[in-house]
């Protein structure tokens, strides 16, 4: 169903961003969010399809180190230059 609501700029490109960085699209996420809106207040049998919570809330340590050593192997995780160097910059910073 096609359904047409406001939201705040800031919120729109927070889930532009979320949604790119995931490689998921907007409208599944809008979906998603609803989704456990409604668990969380409404009757949680009306939305049975899918778990009630994000799945990767319940990994192990050594799942989440697995998921995100897959996900670099497939993306490029290096730091910005400028990060990089304003980061090392902090560091010696307050080592002295």
């Amino acid at each position: 169903m096609d359904v047409t609501v406001t939201i705040p700029d800031d919120l729109y490109k927070q889930v532009e961003s979320l949604a790119s960085r995931q490689e998921q699209p907007r409208s599944d996420l809008y979906a998603q969010a609803l989704k456990m809106l409604v668990r969380a207040h409404g009757d949680p049998d009306q939305l049975s399809d899918g778990p009630s919570r994000p799945e990767w809330l319940d990994w192990s340590a050594e799942e989440i180190t697995s998921n995100l050593n897959e996900y670099a192997s497939k993306h490029d995780t290096s730091l910005d230059s400028a990060l990089a160097e304003a980061q090392t910059r902090m560091l010696l910073e307050n080592c002295e």
